[in-house]
């Protein structure tokens, strides 16, 4: 592989040259975290922020697929972290959306800021919850986002954490102030929704009854606890 990209270099080609979609060699890489292939051809020239038809960059589809590694490597060749596509998402709301809160926080630290709202019909914080990624929805709370926030529906970011079995988010989201009692277009609170589904850890945060589990056997062993 090593000869070959060498020879294509030796043969002056084009390392920008965009397909019939308009993705570049280094969009590629980027999709499927190819990062030894993305670091030489940032090394041999190719451009970080080259955009695809729909406004993409590199950055966007390596936050897009997790691709953590060629985000580095992109940030260090001055991809821009800020860059919007077409309708308005950028790299961050890209990793934030799909539960990608390590790149998120890299982005963050490369001078990427989580906005107050996203170009779509759920907040940052309801994108991240959905993602059901705890390092993003940490991430977007450190920016005190509005936790009342509905979506169409009527649903905060509580009640989607609820309804989808997320104990540890649902956790993050009371310590932060996030109202418990809000009820959804249904009527509905986040507790019912947790109960709707048999969460039984996501009731037992909310408040509910919890039917805590016998122990089968074995033996027991008592820790103690100066608190």
């Amino acid at each position: 592989l090593d000869a070959l990209l060498s020879a294509l270099v030796a043969a002056k080609a084009d390392l920008d040259a965009q397909n019939k979609d308009g993705a570049t060699a280094l969009m590629m890489t980027a999709r499927e975290n190819q990062w030894v292939i993305a670091e030489w051809l940032l090394s041999a020239g190719a451009s970080a922020n080259v955009t695809d038809p729909d406004g993409w960059t590199a950055l966007m589809y390596a936050a897009y697929n997790g691709s953590g590694l060629v985000s580095k490597a992109l940030l260090a060749a001055k991809a821009d972290p800020v860059r919007k596509d077409k309708d308005g998402w950028d790299a961050l709301l890209l990793a934030i959306s799909t539960g990608n809160g390590g790149i998120a926080a890299t982005l963050v630290a490369a001078g990427a800021t989580v906005p107050k709202s996203a170009p779509s019909a759920n907040t940052p914080l309801q994108l991240a919850v959905m993602s059901g990624d705890l390092a993003s929805t940490r991430l977007v709370l450190k920016n005190q986002p509005d936790l009342g926030a509905a979506d169409s529906q009527g649903w905060t970011p509580l009640g989607i954490a609820a309804n989808n079995g997320l104990p540890q988010i649902v956790m993050e989201l009371l310590r932060a102030g996030a109202d418990r009692d809000a009820k959804d277009k249904e009527g509905k609170t986040a507790l019912a929704r947790a109960t709707d589904n048999q969460e039984a850890e996501v009731i037992a945060l909310l408040g509910g009854a919890w039917d805590k589990p016998q122990p089968a056997g074995g033996t027991t062993i008592d820790v103690p606890c100066p608190i």
